[in-house]
Protein backbone atom coordinates (compact mmCIF):
# COMPACT_ATOMS: atom_id res chain seq x y z
CA UNK A 1 0.00 0.00 0.00
CA UNK A 2 1.35 3.09 -1.20
CA UNK A 3 0.76 6.19 1.14
CA UNK A 4 -0.11 10.07 -1.01
CA UNK A 5 -0.49 13.14 0.51
CA UNK A 6 -1.90 16.13 -0.20
CA UNK A 7 -1.94 20.03 0.75
CA UNK A 8 -4.77 22.32 0.59
CA UNK A 9 -7.33 25.08 2.34
CA UNK A 10 -10.02 23.15 3.49
CA UNK A 11 -13.75 24.59 3.58
CA UNK A 12 -15.47 24.57 7.03
CA UNK A 13 -11.98 23.63 8.52
CA UNK A 14 -13.37 19.82 8.23
CA UNK A 15 -12.86 16.69 6.15
CA UNK A 16 -14.65 13.63 5.93
CA UNK A 17 -13.04 10.01 5.86
CA UNK A 18 -15.45 7.71 4.30
CA UNK A 19 -14.86 3.73 4.02
CA UNK A 20 -18.52 2.98 1.75
CA UNK A 21 -20.99 5.13 -0.51
CA UNK A 22 -23.17 5.89 2.39
CA UNK A 23 -23.04 9.26 4.04
CA UNK A 24 -23.81 8.95 7.34
CA UNK A 25 -22.08 11.40 8.65
CA UNK A 26 -21.61 12.08 12.45
CA UNK A 27 -22.83 14.48 14.49
CA UNK A 28 -20.42 17.28 15.17
CA UNK A 29 -20.23 18.55 19.00
CA UNK A 30 -18.12 21.12 20.90
CA UNK A 31 -15.03 19.42 23.12
CA UNK A 32 -13.50 17.08 19.96
CA UNK A 33 -12.15 17.63 16.49
CA UNK A 34 -12.66 14.38 15.84
CA UNK A 35 -16.35 12.73 15.36
CA UNK A 36 -17.16 8.90 13.90
CA UNK A 37 -20.04 6.64 12.23
CA UNK A 38 -19.11 3.27 11.61
CA UNK A 39 -19.05 4.27 7.59
CA UNK A 40 -17.56 8.21 8.12
CA UNK A 41 -15.09 9.98 10.35
CA UNK A 42 -14.74 13.28 10.38
CA UNK A 43 -11.99 15.29 11.37
CA UNK A 44 -11.68 19.53 12.06
CA UNK A 45 -8.46 20.85 10.79
CA UNK A 46 -7.23 24.42 10.36
CA UNK A 47 -9.48 27.02 8.65
CA UNK A 48 -8.61 27.93 5.12
CA UNK A 49 -8.44 31.45 5.40
CA UNK A 50 -5.10 30.89 8.01
CA UNK A 51 -4.04 28.53 5.47
CA UNK A 52 -3.10 24.56 4.18
CA UNK A 53 -4.00 21.56 5.61
CA UNK A 54 -1.96 18.75 4.92
CA UNK A 55 -3.13 15.37 4.84
CA UNK A 56 -1.71 11.87 4.52
CA UNK A 57 -2.97 8.29 4.10
CA UNK A 58 -1.36 5.00 3.86
CA UNK A 59 -0.53 2.17 5.91
CA UNK A 60 -0.13 2.65 9.76
CA UNK A 61 3.42 0.72 9.37
CA UNK A 62 4.07 3.51 6.70
CA UNK A 63 2.54 6.78 7.85
CA UNK A 64 2.22 6.16 11.66
CA UNK A 65 3.62 8.11 14.51
CA UNK A 66 5.15 7.10 17.30
CA UNK A 67 3.25 9.09 19.81
CA UNK A 68 -0.40 7.97 20.72
CA UNK A 69 -3.21 8.67 17.86
CA UNK A 70 -5.83 11.17 18.29
CA UNK A 71 -8.33 8.72 17.15
CA UNK A 72 -8.12 4.92 16.83
CA UNK A 73 -11.47 3.44 15.81
CA UNK A 74 -12.52 0.92 12.72
CA UNK A 75 -14.15 2.29 9.31
CA UNK A 76 -16.44 -0.14 7.20
CA UNK A 77 -15.24 -0.33 4.09
CA UNK A 78 -17.11 -2.86 2.11
CA UNK A 79 -16.00 -1.04 -1.31
CA UNK A 80 -12.51 -1.71 -0.28
CA UNK A 81 -11.69 1.86 -0.50
CA UNK A 82 -11.21 4.80 1.85
CA UNK A 83 -11.77 7.97 0.28
CA UNK A 84 -10.88 11.81 1.61
CA UNK A 85 -13.64 14.00 0.72
CA UNK A 86 -13.78 18.04 1.61
CA UNK A 87 -16.91 19.89 1.63
CA UNK A 88 -18.92 19.84 -0.97
CA UNK A 89 -18.12 16.42 -1.52
CA UNK A 90 -14.98 16.22 -3.71
CA UNK A 91 -12.93 13.45 -3.13
CA UNK A 92 -9.18 14.54 -2.83
CA UNK A 93 -7.58 10.89 -1.50
CA UNK A 94 -7.90 7.48 -2.19
CA UNK A 95 -6.30 4.26 -0.72
CA UNK A 96 -7.54 0.95 -1.40
CA UNK A 97 -7.85 -1.38 1.63
CA UNK A 98 -7.82 -5.38 1.78
CA UNK A 99 -10.70 -5.82 4.25
CA UNK A 100 -14.39 -5.11 4.52
CA UNK A 101 -13.14 -3.30 8.07
CA UNK A 102 -10.08 -1.51 8.47
CA UNK A 103 -8.39 -0.12 11.28
CA UNK A 104 -8.09 3.52 11.00
CA UNK A 105 -5.55 5.78 13.47
CA UNK A 106 -5.30 9.47 13.13
CA UNK A 107 -2.53 11.69 14.26
CA UNK A 108 -3.07 15.42 14.25
CA UNK A 109 -0.01 18.21 15.26
CA UNK A 110 -2.33 20.49 17.24
CA UNK A 111 -5.65 18.97 19.45
CA UNK A 112 -8.02 21.99 17.95
CA UNK A 113 -6.67 22.93 14.98
CA UNK A 114 -4.41 20.98 12.83
CA UNK A 115 -2.88 21.13 9.87
CA UNK A 116 -0.88 18.53 9.62
CA UNK A 117 -2.98 14.92 9.74
CA UNK A 118 -1.70 11.47 9.38
CA UNK A 119 -4.17 8.91 8.67
CA UNK A 120 -2.69 5.45 9.20
CA UNK A 121 -5.26 2.20 7.69
CA UNK A 122 -4.46 -1.48 8.56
Amino acid sequence: MDFRSISLPVSNAIFFIFGSDSKDTPEIKKGSSIWSTPTCIAVGCTPDVDGETKITIGASRQVGLEEIPAFDGELETPSRMVGVEVVPRKRVLEQPVPGSRTRVRIWVNHPIEPDNIVIGLN
